[in-house]
């Protein structure tokens, strides 16, 4: 295993600043793939753009089905290898891959067969569907070039290596960007494809990076091996990846679910202030790479200290998270506060629009300070098996505190009610991340002085 790093030994602050600088990279690399995908389809025209807005929902189900198996392969692969027990370690990696094939095969043969009933479901204009099948009857073969390079890349992770799978998503993105015109407007000896090109130019650009992490997976780090393999052990290693999996899958959808939600909400101030909510939406997206970018190192440096039994080091972790997204949280508030009629002057001259956008950055952002917290304590709650706890704060933030307080706060404040019910479940999402990670973890480590 070359690119293994071991997490349970260092200082605690290098160790995660030495993993998230390469990962911040890596999210502008995703957030800049699916950027460029809907600048390139928008010149296509309003039909265009609205059929890929019909698939959103769709990719993002598939993602978060992706994301919630990649993080419960990442808690297993990272214990074992803090045991230092590399047989499980190759183990666990190789059923993680069995796991996603058996799950790209029933999701791509569902997604064919009942891709009308799908769109119908999702009040998909009839004229937009040729469209739409024109789109997902490329992506959905594909998807294994989505799924695959996901659940490798928090495998080479849990090894403490962030380097390469940024690296590989830096690749996709740059690799889309290339291919998205050519395929798209046909330019070169390339034909016009339209929106099939799109379709084409994100399996193409994931196929590469799919390629990527399965030589390194096989080749370098040796770790794919089905020698011996047995159906009973096979079984509870899947059990055990999606005991983690699942939960986490659910909670990821709440994401695009409540801010569909919270856009339906806005829609009663008129269209501007739904743009205006759109453009802050994005803003927010950017505002919070750093804190994202953390969270998703935090379950390979919890695993790995679990499995070697550090807890000391996990509770320093949760200390140093805890200052960072703070700090950050500050710094990203005060910037945008004095940037932000520039910035909202940028994407708009409406006054309405401005004015939304403005007052988004005005109420929501000091709840960055919290929300961070929130991100990284349920990455670490997932790296200490615990994950239905940490779907539980994710889900509870989301569906008892936003939601009902953003339909309140619309109905007496106008949309600074709405902006006001984020920034609150901001604020007590963090502030019950503090004291649920740190109860578990007292647990945790109770039970291992009594054992």
């Amino acid at each position: 295993m070359k690119g293994k790093n071991d997490l349970t030994k260092g200082k605690v602050s290098r160790n995660i600043i030495s993993l998230t600088w390469p990962m911040i990279f890596g999210v502008m690399g995703i957030i800049i793939f699916n950027l460029v995908d809907t600048f390139y389809v928008s010149l296509l025209g309003t039909d265009e753009l609205a059929a890929i807005s019909f698939t959103f929902p769709v990719v993002l189900v598939i993602n978060s089905i992706a994301i919630g198996m990649g993080k419960g392969t990442a808690t297993l692969v990272s214990h074992a290898f803090g045991m230092n027990d590399y047989d499980k370690t190759r183990s666990i990696a190789s059923n993680a891959l069995l796991l996603s094939l058996l799950v790209v095969v029933i999701v791509a043969a569902l997604g064919l067969l009942f891709l009308d009933p799908i769109f119908n479901l999702l009040n998909a204009p009839p004229k937009l569907h040729p469209l739409i099948k024109s789109y997902m009857l490329i992506w959905f073969p594909g998807i294994i070039f989505v799924v695959f390079p996901m659940v490798g890349n928090n495998i080479i992770r849990a090894l403490g290596d962030s380097r390469t799978p940024s690296t590989v998503m830096i690749i996709a993105a740059i690799t889309n960007s290339i291919l998205d015109p050519l395929l798209i407007f046909g330019l070169g000896p390339f034909p016009a494809m339209g929106l099939k090109g799109a379709a084409l130019a994100t399996v193409l650009s994931r196929s590469i990076t799919f390629s990527i992490a399965l030589w390194i997976l096989i080749k370098r780090e040796k770790l794919i091996s089905y020698k011996g393999l047995k159906f009973i052990k096979l079984i509870r290693s899947w059990m055990s990846i999606l005991y983690v999996g699942i939960p986490n899958a659910l909670a990821k959808m709440a994401q695009p679910l409540s801010a569909g939600l919270i856009t339906a909400i806005m829609a009663q101030f008129g269209k501007e202030a739904v743009a205006g909510y759109g453009v802050a939406a994005k803003l927010e997206v950017f505002a919070l790479i750093l804190v994202k970018a953390i969270a998703s190192i935090m379950i390979p440096f919890t695993g790995q200290n679990l499995g070697g039994n550090r807890l000391d080091r996990i509770k320093q972790a949760i200390r140093f998270v805890e200052i960072i997204s703070l700090l950050s949280g500050l710094l990203i508030f005060l910037l945008l506060f004095i940037l932000r009629f520039p910035l909202a002057s940028l994407f708009s001259s409406n006054q309405t629009v401005v004015k939304t956008i403005t007052t988004y950055i005005c109420l929501v952002p000091p709840g960055y300070l919290f929300y961070g917290i929130t991100l990284n304590l349920t990455a670490i709650l997932n790296g200490l098996k615990k994950p239905l706890h940490a779907s539980l704060l994710h889900l509870l933030q989301v569906f008892a505190v936003m939601l009902p307080l953003a339909f309140l706060g619309a109905r007496y404040l106008s949309f600074k009610g709405v902006f006001l019910a984020i920034t609150v479940a901001y604020i007590t999402g963090g502030i019950a991340s503090h004291f649920l990670t740190n109860h578990v973890l007292a647990k945790i480590k109770e039970a291992s002085q009594n054992s």
